[in-house]
């Protein structure tokens, strides 16, 4: 298109538009050429109205969006190229954006899921470091399923069987209240300790080991005591050797267990006569025999009045146990982490011991028929040392530098009444989450083959031998 002032009557009104607009002549001097009607001279204005409009909007399209748009609406627009070349440039600085944006947000999200993995890994390592601190349940409320989860892992335990914890239960019976209830040529073995000093949970340990690695039944006798609380705490484990504890809070119970025990034989050649059984009469007493022994030589009322008859029923059975004809062993349990500990009485577990003490002084109840007595220290885990025999040296500085009275009285007792003295560190196998064990038969057998040894079975005559 040329632009030419001598043929203006000639030309479009849109034309002679675009040669003013883009300054060819103006329109006063299309106007002075005379050439140019009053109509036309306003279609050429409106024109170049168009043309100011559309400047104006280029002017202000400083988006992809606006300069698309500008594009769309001017596809002949003078302003087209750098249009164009302005979008182009829009587009791939808001490309980088994105892809920077996008980098920003992929290295905070990286940066979010390592800062959570280090947390997590830090309250699992926590954990593990204090893994009886909480149970399974108080983790999994305070942390989080996920954290539970992982330190389930770690440690290669089922996760399943972790959180679906259910309290065992104990079928506790009657005990002897007569002389003439008690099994004739049993050795009576009584069950010191105080409260939680882990007499029960070592008696499950004890029952599970004689029923998955010796012979134990029932003895034929017409009271079966303690046959149903026996059977429970053995089921504490199941076959695999994995079981739930009693909580800190579960009642605890005086019972006498009698039954027949005997070592498994791995032959049965006519030669190889099955060992003949010894018989033995477990008799748990409740901690709060303990404490109550407390109570009298304190003049105190520490146990509650609704476990007074309980405990003068077990007291009155101590007596009859004791004036009976059966040879007698006594356990004494000591709980290696309980000893600074005190109670809603604030007494620890060294007073009460001392208490019982000063009776065991005062009745002489080792002078008849006592063949051994034991002094277990239990959570043998906790105890310092790199080997077992570091440990019962640790076990022995222990006793000695806390118990020093029980331990002198036992040994005073033990040279005037020739009762033999020993010591056993027990642990009842790897504990997790306070409520999970995986047992350790160990030092079960080290007790149970100690008592073989001190409970001889009953003679017989050389045919029942034979039939045997």
């Amino acid at each position: 298109m040329s632009c030419n002032l001598h043929d203006i009557k000639n030309t479009a009104a849109a034309e002679i538009a675009i040669c003013i607009f883009n300054g060819a002549f103006t329109l006063e001097e299309v106007i002075a050429t005379g050439e140019c009607s009053l109509p036309k001279q306003r279609e050429i204005r409106k024109e170049l109205d168009a043309f100011k409009k559309e400047d104006k909007e280029f002017e202000q399209a400083n988006s992809s969006s606006s300069l698309q748009a500008f594009i769309r609406k001017y596809p002949s627009s003078k302003h087209l190229a750098e249009a164009k070349g302005r979008l182009q440039q829009i587009q791939e600085y808001e490309a980088k954006e994105r892809e920077d944006k996008l980098r920003r947000e992929e290295a905070e999200r990286i940066a979010i899921i390592e800062r959570k993995r280090k947390e997590k890994d830090q309250q699992v390592d926590y954990i593990l470091s204090n893994l009886n601190d909480k149970t399974a349940k108080q983790i999994k409320d305070e942390y989080g399923l996920e954290v539970l989860t992982a330190v389930c892992q770690r440690l290669n335990l089922d996760l399943n069987y972790v959180i679906n914890y259910v309290e065992p239960s104990m079928d506790a019976g009657p005990i002897p209240q007569e002389s003439d209830e008690v099994p004739i040529n049993f050795t009576d073995i009584f069950f010191w300790g105080v409260p939680s000093s882990g007499k029960t949970t070592a008696l499950s340990v004890l029952f599970r080991t004689m029923k998955d690695l010796y012979q134990i039944r029932n003895p034929e006798i017409e009271n079966r005591f303690g046959a149903a609380y026996r059977e429970s705490l053995a089921k504490i484990y199941d076959q695999k050797g994995w079981g739930y504890l009693f909580s800190r809070t579960a009642e605890d119970f005086t019972q006498y267990i009698p039954f027949l025990l005997r070592p498994r034989i791995q032959s049965r050649k006519w030669w190889n006569r099955r060992p003949k059984e010894s018989q033995m009469s477990f008799f748990e007493l409740s901690g709060e025999v303990v404490r109550y022994l407390y109570d009298k030589e304190h003049g105190t009322n520490k146990v509650k009045s609704s476990k007074k008859d309980a405990v003068l029923r077990a007291m009155d059975c101590i007596d009859i146990l004791l004036k009976h004809n059966n040879r007698k062993i006594h356990f004494f349990f000591i709980d290696y982490n309980r000893n600074i500990k005190a109670d809603l009485d604030r007494l620890t577990q060294k007073d009460y011991i001392e208490a019982a003490v000063n009776y065991f002084r005062r009745t002489q109840i080792f002078k008849n028929k006592t063949d051994a007595i034991y002094i277990v220290v239990t959570k043998a885990d906790e105890l310092p040392g790199n080997n077992k025999d570091e440990q019962k040296e640790a076990a022995r500085d222990f006793l000695n530098n806390n118990f020093a009275a029980l331990i002198d009285e036992i040994k005073d007792q033990c040279g005037e009444n020739s009762m033999k003295l020993d010591y056993f560190i027990f642990s009842i196998g790897s504990v997790y989450f306070s409520k999970l064990c995986k047992i350790n038969y160990e030092d079960a057998q080290e007790i149970i083959e100690e008592l073989l040894i001190k409970v001889r079975p009953p003679r017989s005559n050389w045919l029942t031998d034979f039939n045997q």
